[in-house]
This record gives structure tokens, sequence and C-alpha cells, in this order.
């Protein structure tokens, strides 16, 4: 772990098909639910910034570690690691130009993505979604860096 670009360190539990029973249901999704704080504060200091985000998203704040595909292992489907660490960046990206995040590194949910079966890291590696942006890409990027990135 890069601890430079890790600098913040928070817990989440997870959660397994959120919004079962809800119109939201889809099946196989594996999330960790996160603090709200990390959200409403990144999201407050972006606006100083110039950057704005509807923020939010169905499930609350959350990192996603299973995206509706159903696991090899699934007699593991609902294991209760407990409270997860995970550390995050204080770099706030929006490389797609419709919504900002937060890069995650968790040893604990690359594990509990193995004893699922699949591959320890997923193939657009963990991230905290902090909200769509409200300009079009090119506004907002000319507002804070080009490439995409700012440092909170």
């Amino acid at each position: 772990m890069d601890a430079i670009y890790f600098p913040h360190e928070s817990t989440g539990h997870v959660q397994y098909d959120p919004g079962r029973g809800t119109r939201a249901f889809d099946p196989w999704w594996l999330i960790l639910l996160c603090d709200r704080g990390i959200v409403d504060y990144s999201t407050w200091l972006l606006l100083r910034y110039g950057i704005a985000l509807h923020k939010g998203s169905t499930f609350g704040p959350h990192v996603s570690v299973v995206k509706g595909i159903e696991p090899p292992a699934r007699e593991s489907w609902g294991y209760d690691p407990g409270p997860v660490k995970f550390h995050y960046s204080n770099v706030v990206r929006w490389d797609n130009g419709r919504h900002a995040w937060l890069d995650v590194w968790s040893p604990e949910l690359a594990e509990l993505r193995t004893r699922l079966g699949f591959d320890g890291a997923p193939k657009m590696s963990f991230h905290l979604t902090l909200g769509r942006l409200v300009f079009a890409q090119t506004s907002t990027k000319a507002a804070a860096d080009p490439e995409g990135w700012l440092v909170l």
C-alpha cells in the first residue's frame, strides 16, 4: 500500500444483495457500506474548487465489491467478516467524465472476493463514488486539473 496515496483509514460493513425487496434490487451485488461523512466532506471541499456534484447513490456511500456477477463459490455468499478496514485516497478522480470517486485499498475486501472465487481485486479497482458531476467533463476538468484529478 502507498501510504501517501491512501492516507485515510475507515471501516465499513458488508451488505449482500442490497435493495432486496425493492425495485432497485439486482442479484449478486456485494457492497461495503461506508461513513456518509467521507462523501459529505469530500463534496464540500470539491464545491470550494467550483466542482459541483449530485452526491449519493441508491444504497448510500459504499464500495462495490461484487457487481451483479454470480460468485464461483456460492457457498460463501452471505459470509460476514465483521467490520472491514479500508484506506482511501485524498485524490478525487473523474476519469470517466461523469462521476467523481476516491480510490480505495483494502486487503480484507480482496480476501473476501477471493473467498467468493473471484480474483482479489476487481477490474476497475475498489473505489468510493462521491457522486455524479453536475457540469460537462470539459467544464469540470478546466476548473481544477486537466488530467481529471484533484488532490484535496
